[in-house]
């Protein structure tokens, strides 16, 4: 399950990755700082002032922190059929902190058999920590429950799948046929709770 995964991080300013990339080549190691605050991540106030008072938040991102994030979540949604565990990808639908349309090519491009995406309208950032979370976490539930009832048969299909890809793209990725029935158990230990 993904919420709002940050594939690509909104810079309002043009041209800023490229000029952050050769600001650092001519000076090294920088700090810049962030234009995110807690209005823009959820509408639930308590958590906005938990995030405003938080010490362990800092403004303040290294470059080259930033610079790997669009670089590594580039290869992620290139690389998203080779992912063909059942996924769900939650997005907000105000989101000020990151792009949607790398999260969409991210779903349209996942080889799994169970996957869903769900826009959430009115939500910011932090999908999970929403007034409204109700809704998101219900999604995730809907989920599991539609998991646990996918029978083994589809689960071996699946595990075919992914060894067939990786043969075809000459990918490497762990294929673990245990990988299924160990997630199982913990969502079914979950669902206990």
């Amino acid at each position: 399950m993904l919420a709002s995964p940050a594939f690509k991080v909104k810079l309002y300013v043009p041209l800023a990755r490229p000029a952050l990339a050769l600001w650092r080549r001519l000076r090294g190691l920088f700090f810049i700082n962030s234009y995110v605050k807690g209005r823009y991540l959820t509408h639930d106030r308590q958590r906005v002032a938990s995030f405003n008072n938080d010490p362990l938040i800092t403004r303040a991102i290294a470059v080259n922190i930033l610079l790997d994030l669009y670089k590594t979540s580039e290869r992620i949604v290139s690389d998203a059929a080779a992912i063909t565990l059942p996924t769900q990808l939650l997005i907000s639908g105000d989101d000020y902190v990151v792009h949607r349309q790398p999260q969409i090519d991210f779903y349209q491009r996942l080889r799994s058999p169970l996957k869903e995406m769900h826009l959430l309208p009115g939500f910011y950032h932090d999908t999970l920590g929403e007034e409204n979370r109700a809704q998101a976490f219900e999604k995730c539930k809907a989920l599991s429950a539609v998991y646990m009832l996918t029978s083994r048969k589809n689960l071996i299909i699946s595990m075919k799948t992914a060894q067939d890809h990786q043969r075809i793209d000459g990918g490497s990725f762990l294929v673990d046929p245990y990988h299924y029935r160990r997630l199982i158990w913990r969502i079914a230990l979950c669902e206990r709770r």
